[in-house]
């Protein structure tokens, strides 16, 4: 029997729990109800809508932020953020060892107010080893808000999520910077078409180019949109590289989530619509 909080019990043989969700308040220490409510909700949205299981990585600021690995403790409001728990499976968990290199929990500076990992855009970063590179095509979709904000030129932007054999999320070539309406991509993070700075993010690499897509809107398809990265089977946020130099990417991460597969415009619909009821904020 899984206890809830505010006298709300719940036992896992009942109708309305998914057994995923349970195992993963299991693993991170999850105890607040509105958080396992809404994490339940998204668990039987993404089965319901066929995208579970091509759903290789996924982590949420607001349940397996741990501040400490032994004994497992979730992070709280200010505190540094040691590990970052997986929510399809219990491994690759990305983490931290230098205190100083720890970003920071904060709750209420993500999503639509909802809590946020914060890396400092100067050296915070968190790692995994895949067990093997995740091959073409693939997808991932990072929700927050202004985020990659930080860096030299586009480099902030590079490095939000870097992973798997070779490609990363967003490398922005100089011709996506007029893609939206003659409007510089950045606009969309920092607030001069977005003010209030939350967005959903995805970039999908087919194994020849990428399409991306921000706030509510698709760019056109381009191979310069998602370059190389040397670092094979390593899963890095907040931390990239262009060229010889490393950037190291500011915001407010509420979720990433990454696919195995190339999703489509309905699906990144989906999720964005997904997001978009569970938290607010987005188009």
């Amino acid at each position: 029997m899984l206890r809830m909080g505010m006298g709300l019990w719940q036992d896992s043989r009942r109708p309305g729990w998914d057994a995923d969700a349970l195992a993963f308040f299991t693993r991170a220490a999850v105890t607040d109800p509105v958080v396992m409510l809404r994490h339940n909700r998204m668990v039987k949205t993404l089965k319901s809508k066929g995208l579970w299981d091509s759903l290789a990585i996924w982590y949420g600021a607001d349940a397996g932020a741990l501040n400490s690995i032994s004994p497992v403790t979730p992070a709280t409001n200010g505190q540094t953020v040691r590990k970052w728990i997986n929510r399809k499976g219990d491994s690759i968990h990305v983490e931290q060892s230098t205190g100083t290199a720890m970003p920071l929990y904060q709750s209420g500076t993500g999503l639509n107010g909802s809590p946020a990992i914060v890396p400092d855009g100067v050296d915070d970063c968190l790692l995994a080893t895949l067990p093997a590179a995740i091959p073409s095509p693939f997808t991932m979709c990072v929700a927050g808000v202004r985020m990659g904000q930080i860096g030299a030129g586009f480099g902030g932007y590079r490095s939000m999520v870097n992973a798997f054999s070779g490609p990363r999320l967003v490398d922005y070539s100089a011709a996506h910077a007029t893609y939206l309406a003659g409007q510089d991509a950045n606009d969309y993070f920092t607030g001069v078409n977005n003010p209030t700075g939350n967005n959903l993010i995805a970039g999908v690499f087919n194994g020849t180019n990428s399409k991306s897509y921000h706030y509510g809107k698709a760019l056109p398809s381009s191979a310069g949109s998602v370059v190389a990265n040397s670092l094979n089977n390593t899963l890095r946020l907040f931390q990239g590289t262009g060229g010889p130099a490393t950037y190291y990417g500011g915001g407010f991460y509420s979720h990433i989530f990454i696919f195995s597969k190339e999703i489509t415009d309905a699906e990144f619909l989906i999720m964005q619509t997904m997001l978009h009821v569970n938290y607010g904020g987005l188009p």
